[in-house]
């Protein structure tokens, strides 16, 4: 979304659709649109093996990087006497480290967000698009052809993961300042509190600053199943997993 000439801000709503019986009818009869959810898919990036290779570094790397700092020295005319590296080659008393053998066991995850289910809602798109041509014009700012077909792109992912109520919070777009692109109907919302919570309680340390405020302000007007992924990714077993998991979900507001 920041993509865009300016940040769409507006007040997170669920969509519940209700509709009035017949005329005869003393009963209202309400009906909820299934909502879409976020999944996630973990797929193993390292395993305990390979981190404790990278965590302890072989012999071999140790000479190699001695013996090139050496030739570094030498070219710069200082000494050009490798044996210094001795220790780091020919260790008297330092045995191989025993073969690493676990292959199985997982250390690290690659996490993947995905958004099967979540159509474009009607109006939201071509407001996007209206409201950032709009805003262009009114305050001389040149677009070029990219940066329009990337716009119309961000509007078209904007439609999925907003909810209709962004269609009037467009409107928003006439109250901005030129130089500033301030405006004074601009909201936040306590997505950045609410996930802050879950993730201290898991993790059991202070949450990130910067990214309680951006979530604060990039969390309003989203799709109720996106703002519940923040909590399946918060109330994560470990915090690198929870960062890992919202990592994927920060992807998903990304312009392929």
């Amino acid at each position: 979304m920041s993509r865009l000439l300016f940040s769409l801000c507006v007040g997170a709503l669920g969509v519940v659709s209700v509709f009035g019986s017949a005329a005869c009818s003393t009963h209202t009869i309400i009906h909820t649109t299934p909502q879409p959810a976020v999944t996630f898919d973990k797929t193993c990036a390292k395993t305990a093996c390979e981190a404790q290779t990278a965590a302890t570094p072989s012999r071999t790397s140790h000479c190699s990087e001695c013996i090139g700092l050496i030739e570094d020295t030498c070219i710069g005319g200082g000494s050009c006497d490798t044996s210094q590296c001795n220790f780091a080659c020919n260790p008297p008393s330092s045995p191989s480290p025993p073969a690493c053998t676990d292959t199985t066991t997982c250390a690290e995850y690659t996490w993947v967000a995905h958004l099967a289910g979540f159509t474009a809602t009607p109006g939201v798109e071509q407001a996007c698009i209206d409201a950032n041509d709009a805003l262009s014009k009114r305050c001389g700012i040149a677009v070029t052809d990219d940066q329009l077909a990337h716009t119309q792109a961000d509007c078209a992912l904007q439609a999925r993961l907003l909810t209709d109520a962004a269609v009037s919070a467009y409107a928003c777009l006439a109250s901005i300042d030129c130089k500033t692109f301030d405006a004074s109907c601009y909201t936040t919302s306590t997505l950045g509190d609410d996930f802050c919570a879950t993730r201290e309680a898991s993790c059991g340390s202070p949450c990130d600053e910067g990214d309680r405020k951006k979530l604060n302000a990039d969390g309003v007007g989203l799709k109720p199943a996106l703002i519940a992924a923040t909590q399946t990714c918060a109330g994560q077993s470990s915090c690198k997993e929870v960062d890992a998991c919202m990592a994927a979900w920060w992807k998903i507001f990304d312009v392929e």
